[in-house]
């Protein structure tokens, strides 16, 4: 069969073609991800034609020509489409990109054919490329790619990428952990199929009499409680993965039930059965959990409550009896973290006893550390790789069943062996954010002073527990008056939550900035001036500017009747800004060029790119032409991407070590007959000539230079020294939402047009990668706003939403005209000057969507998703 030009002969042993492609020819820039044909990640063209290869026969890749992404540049030079995905940063962690560069090729042909150069309209390619998700939401880059490369943009000459790994995500040359094979064999996790019960015991004996399985492992305990649906009970490995599925299929586990409590709702009724007991259930990586009942099955507060919370209710009530108190319930669904690559390890034992784990996660160091621990193996005789890594948004901090189960199949049966999730597994268990009640209060006085605010918030946390809702944003947004803050967690019988980007903060903001809009709509006031009236804060109150100085929100006007209606929103957000003091960055620099290493990771949050940065600006160098090496335990001690503080850790610590390098550099000038010459920006002056590092390398010898990140020049010393390896700083970061919606009352539909946002957290190191950043932030803000809810079966405790189908991500159709705003002062005593913006892009971002909806309708829904019916049924 002729594929990417060359004729190549397979077995028949593959169902499908995406099988043949990865497993048998090694193609595996075409990616498997949903396995029903909706999420065009598997996409290739046959004859011309794009096809979802993971529900193509196997047999009719012989019916015709096919292309895969690696066919796709031709000789080496990579086409108009792919040179437009590089130049506009239309990919973030790359998972998705080689679907969606094949799908828009084959429209890039077409367009050409039928209307030669002119420029395509956003809805010509949200046609074209529908069936195509990117969880990270790199939707807008990917408009702007497209509709250029049409246009002619791309055709001829070089275009410079914005990331250093860019061309290897738009060819399919990057590799994941799901594409390492290594001869591997095939590990299968055996899970429970009650929400609740006792393990009795587990019968593998039918598993291991089939050819070709190797080993079994039990993962849990005879006499272990079992507390949800899915938990890990054992695992197989076998040489591929159809044996693999069918000895799973064959373990035969023995479990006594329990009576279940499925959800919040369920496990808090008098009747629920006792799911917690003794138990002290795990962190979902929001706090730490601790032995803290209150009730049956509601665990906390998570943060002792405040002492005087009968000062707030006497606020309160007077705040009532003069008809400026806001109070009521605000309910957030579950929402999935499902990132398109699954939770993945491949492990492999040399013979000395060294363990290599590929790892899809967010801590190569951090989780080496505790894979150590855990197999009982000397720290350094363990390496984890994750040179590229599918998407996280918090579900892959923890070290996975995944990693722990390959690394003692691989043991077990000396050979590698390779454990990835399916689509169904990491919808079920794979992570989730919990959902959310919530109990808000606030009152006013006359002088439309906040008098008084209260938040009770319990999370439908599943098997986990140490939830930040209440007590987290709601503690320092509006400061000054008093307030009582409580978190709960509702602990069922349901998969365990995770921390997902911003956790907690997008709940608590859509509660407490309705609130803050209902309370100036009742006593009068405006919305921006109540909370500026409020405000303490300089970078707070140039987020009112900015917004009051905004068209959209300048002339807005009353939405009038009729079916469909427009309506603008707004919302303020705030995070934190925090950093790992532990960062460590080499730089190397001499006559082979600079390189810059660090044991850390990239998610698509645009590392690579942000090390370059940092380095070429102290030499003076293009950023193209820094060597950016990370991705592995090696390389360095790391920390876990997470909490905002990627940046604000690594590039003043890049920075530093670059400077050093350049300083160690000069040292070696007077032997090369430059006496007298200085280190300058650029490169070197000598006799008021400048020299430029590029130039000077050649002649020196090479240096390298180790830095740990350099403390902030007025450290926040009120806080713990560090809580999770994250240290926090001074100064709240901020961030504003404008957002114009058009609603059709009659269908309950809900589109979002526009969202510009402004963000103030310092210096913006690598504004390309920002911005995207910021995008996706919209777009996942916008899927939580509108359409993601996981949903579960009460009885079983099984999910239904394990298919994307099913479970409804915003895709490019759904994304608004976008533009991002920057201002950049605030942190000048931190070090570097700014602070991360990953959580700051999408915590305030559903709250403002639910602005521009109640702006557009008259009516204030308090439950996210905002689903058609609801709407429907408002106007009855």
């Amino acid at each position: 069969m002729p594929i990417n030009g060359r004729q190549l002969e397979v077995s028949p042993r593959h169902e499908t073609a995406v099988d043949v492609l990865r497993n048998e020819l090694g193609l595996t820039g075409t990616k498997l991800v949903c396995g029903t044909g909706v999420c065009g990640a598997c996409t290739i063209a046959v004859d011309g034609v794009p096809v979802a290869s993971c529900v193509l026969p196997a047999g009719d890749l012989e019916a015709g020509d096919v292309v895969t992404i690696e066919g796709i540049a031709a000789d080496g030079e990579l086409h108009p489409v792919q040179k437009g995905f590089l130049a506009h940063d239309a990919l973030q962690c790359g998972y998705c990109t080689p679907g969606f560069v094949v799908e828009a090729v084959a429209f890039y042909s077409r367009w050409r054919a039928e209307r030669g150069m002119a420029r395509p309209e956003r809805q010509d390619i949200a046609r074209a490329l529908a069936g195509h998700l990117c969880r990270c939401g790199a939707y807008q880059g990917i408009y702007r790619a497209v509709a250029d490369a049409c246009a002619g943009a791309f055709d001829a000459g070089e275009v410079a990428a914005v990331r250093p790994d860019g061309e290897a995500k738009v060819t399919g040359a990057a590799r994941y952990t799901t594409d390492i094979h290594v001869d591997a064999m095939v590990g299968r996790i055996i899970r429970s199929e009650v929400a609740h019960g006792t393990l009795v015991g587990v019968d593998a004996e039918g598993a291991l009499t089939l050819d070709g399985v190797e080993a079994f492992l039990m993962l849990a305990k005879p006499s272990e409680r079992i507390r949800f649906y899915g938990q890990p009970v054992a695992a197989v490995v076998a040489n591929d993965e159809t044996t693999a599925r069918l000895a799973a299929d064959r373990v035969a586990v023995v479990i006594e039930p329990l009576p279940s409590a499925v959800g919040a709702d369920e496990c808090q009724a008098d009747d629920a059965p006792d799911v917690h007991g003794w138990w002290i259930p795990p962190s979902n990586n929001e706090a730490p959990t601790l032995p803290n009942v209150r009730r049956k099955n509601l665990v906390g507060p998570t943060i002792p409550a405040a002492p005087f919370s009968w000062r707030v209710d006497r606020r309160l009530a007077r705040a009532g009896d003069d008809g400026r108190l806001i109070e009521g319930r605000w309910d957030t669904a579950v929402v999935s973290h499902t990132a398109l690559e699954p939770h993945a390890a491949v492990a492999e034992w040399s013979p000395d006893g060294h363990l290599t784990v590929h790892l899809s996660t967010q801590g190569v160091g951090p989780n080496r550390e505790e894979l150590a621990e855990q197999l009982g193996v000397p720290l350094e005789n363990v390496e984890v790789v994750a040179v590229h890594v599918g998407g996280a948004f918090g579900a892959k901090q923890s070290l996975g069943v995944e990693a722990v189960a390959a690394a003692r199949l691989a043991r077990l049966a000396s050979r590698p062996v390779r454990v990835v999730f399916d689509r169904i597994e990491e919808m079920t268990v794979g992570g989730n954010r919990p959902g959310t009640s919530i109990d808000l209060a606030i009152g006013a006085d006359n002088s439309h002073r906040l008098t008084a605010m209260k938040v009770r918030s319990v999370a439908d946390s599943g098997a986990s527990a140490g939830s930040l809702v209440a007590s987290f944003l709601p503690r320092f947004v509006y400061p000054g008056a008093p307030r009582s803050l409580l978190d709960f967690d509702a602990v069922s019988n349901a998969p365990p939550g995770t921390a997902f980007r911003a956790p907690g903060g997008p709940p608590a903001l859509f509660a407490l900035e309705g609130a803050v809009e209902e309370l100036a709509e009742k006593i009068g006031v405006a919305p921006i001036a109540l909370r500026r009236s409020w405000n303490r804060r300089p970078l707070r109150k140039a987020m009112y500017d900015w917004v009051e100085g905004h068209p959209l929100w300048s002339t807005r006007v009353a939405p009038g009747g009729g079916r469909h209606r427009r309506g603008v929103g707004v919302a303020f957000g705030s995070w934190f800004q925090g950093h790992d003091p532990t960062a460590e960055v080499t730089v190397e620099a001499g006559p082979g060029g600079i390189r810059v290493v660090a044991g850390v990771q990239d998610l698509g949050n645009g590392t690579r790119a942000m090390l370059a940065s940092a380095v070429a600006e102290s030499f003076g160098v293009a950023a193209a032409s820094i060597d950016v090496v990370i991705g592995g335990s090696r390389h360095g001690r790391g920390f876990m991407s997470s909490g905002s503080r990627t940046t604000s850790s690594l590039w003043p610590t890049a920075r530093a070590a670059a400077d050093q390098a350049a300083k160690s550099l000069a040292e070696q000038l007077p032997a090369v007959g430059l006496e007298g010459a200085t280190v300058t920006d650029g490169g070197v002056l000598h006799a008021d000539e400048l020299l430029t590092w590029d130039e000077l390398l050649p002649r020196l010898s090479r240096v390298v230079e180790k830095a740990t990140r350099p403390p902030d020049h007025r450290a926040l010393t009120r806080l713990p020294h560090r809580i999770g390896g994250l240290r926090f700083g001074r100064g709240l970061p901020e961030s504003a939402h404008v957002v114009e919606v058009e609603v059709d009352i009659r269908l309950g539909s809900v589109r979002v047009l526009r969202v510009d946002t402004a963000l103030a957290a310092g210096k913006i190191h690598a504004p390309e990668v920002a911005r995207s950043q910021v995008y996706g932030g919209v777009c996942q803000g916008l899927g939580m706003a509108l359409h993601e809810e996981r949903r579960i079966d009460r009885l079983t405790g099984a999910v239904l939403t394990t298919n994307l189908e099913d479970y409804r991500l915003a895709g490019i159709g759904d994304t608004p005209e976008m533009q991002v705003h920057f201002i950049e002062w605030g942190f000048e005593h931190a070090a570097g000057g700014g602070t991360g913006l990953a959580e700051l892009g999408i915590v305030a971002v559903p709250a403002a969507i639910a602005g521009a909806v109640a702006h557009a309708t008259g009516v204030r829904f308090r439950r996210l998703p905002i689903l058609p019916g609801e709407i429907v049924e408002a106007f009855g």
